[in-house]
């Protein structure tokens, strides 16, 4: 009959399409051995390179970096290792003009600090002008004769200042004094590392403020970036590090015995730098004056160990992680609102967990 002759023919029809689809299909689950982790591994590649390189992805990276510092950092007893001396507002109202900084009280206040036997004196204060002649020569002949390690900031970019400027800083600063005043600030204007320095233009290399001070100490530093090591603050009003006012340094209760002093502004034209950092002496909230990050980026070279900072190899293997959890995740046979929810709930979980968790901070002790 028809109908049996029509069945019979199409069995071994459907026999060879069940085979053929069988055959597929293992030839696919094979195949998935090895395009599963290829596509992994290529997500991966893309992800590490895309976090580093895409403005946006940059920019998130750096926002929740900044946010772990700011929320996170704990308090620490404040660091006498490093003390400020400060020109305020308080000292400059001694002088007949505030710009710049009078030469003989700047002359009076290194003496008076050499008087009290610091480790080493840094002064963030720039001498590219001339002011009166006898207090010039003054200062000039106290950092000749300087009985402590001495460095004083010092700039070479030719469209910060004039030839005339250049010409007095470079005869008024000695050239195994000159640390460079940079700033190591990001493309979104941060300030995450310290400036290490650069080769100048006559070839002879310029440290970084920090480093160079470091380097007079006989205190190893890295050649690259250092990142810097944020100090935390006993209170929100107490700051990090002792300030003196220079007016009040006489002070018997002053004791600078072994410690390093920086001298530097901390009135309201000083510079102010946006930091990861709470707020810093009297700069607004997110900021701080040179002369405050200035101890912070000396503390950084003091640590005996490295912060635990995520390197590029542990940010290739969390990346896997995370391809491969997706691979596994697309081969489950699951609706696609629930496979989206998992995902994100399991990436929302991860995020979380590494920024309060994850966070370190150096506590190493000092080695000043």
């Amino acid at each position: 009959m028809p109908g049996a002759s029509g069945s019979a023919a199409r069995g071994p029809a459907i026999a060879a399409l069940r085979r053929r689809l069988t055959e597929s299909w293992h030839r696919w689950t094979k195949a998935r051995v090895i395009a599963v982790p290829a596509v992994a591994l290529a997500a991966t590649f893309v992800a590490s390179v895309a976090v580093h390189k895409l403005f946006f992805l940059l920019y998130v990276e750096h926002f929740a970096e900044d946010m772990r510092i700011a929320l996170l950092l704990p308090a620490e007893q404040t660091d006498s290792n490093v003390v400020v001396v400060t020109i305020d507002e308080q000292t400059l109202a001694k002088f007949p003009y505030r710009s710049p900084v009078d030469r003989g009280f700047l002359a009076e206040t290194i003496h008076a600090i050499e008087e009290r036997g610091p480790r080493a004196i840094g002064i963030d204060i720039l001498f590219d002008q001339p002011t009166e002649p006898a207090k010039d020569e003054l200062l000039r002949q106290v950092i000749a004769d300087a009985r402590v390690p001495l460095v004083i900031s010092y700039v070479d970019d030719p469209a910060l200042m004039t030839e005339e400027q250049k010409e007095f800083l470079d005869d008024f600063v000695p050239q195994s004094m000159r640390v460079l005043a940079n700033l190591d600030e990001d493309v979104f204007d941060t300030v995450h590392s310290i400036y290490p320095g650069h080769v100048g233009a006559d070839g002879t290399f310029l440290a970084g403020f920090a480093r160079g001070l470091v380097a007079k100490l006989n205190i190893a530093a890295p050649s690259d970036r250092l990142a810097i090591a944020w100090h935390g603050r006993p209170k929100p009003e107490v700051d990090p590090f002792p300030l003196i006012p220079a007016q009040y340094l006489r002070a018997p209760q002053v004791d600078l015995k072994g410690k390093i002093v920086l001298i530097g502004a901390d009135y309201s034209i000083a510079d102010h730098h946006r930091t990861p950092s709470p707020r810093s002496m009297k700069a607004p909230k997110g900021f701080c004056r040179a002369s405050s990050f200035m101890p912070t980026a000396l503390r950084s070279f003091s640590r005996t160990a490295p912060p635990a900072t995520s390197t590029g190899a542990s940010i290739f293997a969390i990346a896997l992680g995370f391809a491969a959890f997706g691979a596994w995740l697309g081969g489950l046979e699951l609706e696609l609102a629930t496979r989206s929810a998992t995902g994100f709930v399991a990436v929302a979980g991860f995020w979380a967990v590494g920024f309060f968790e994850l966070f370190h901070v150096a506590r190493t002790r000092l080695s000043w």
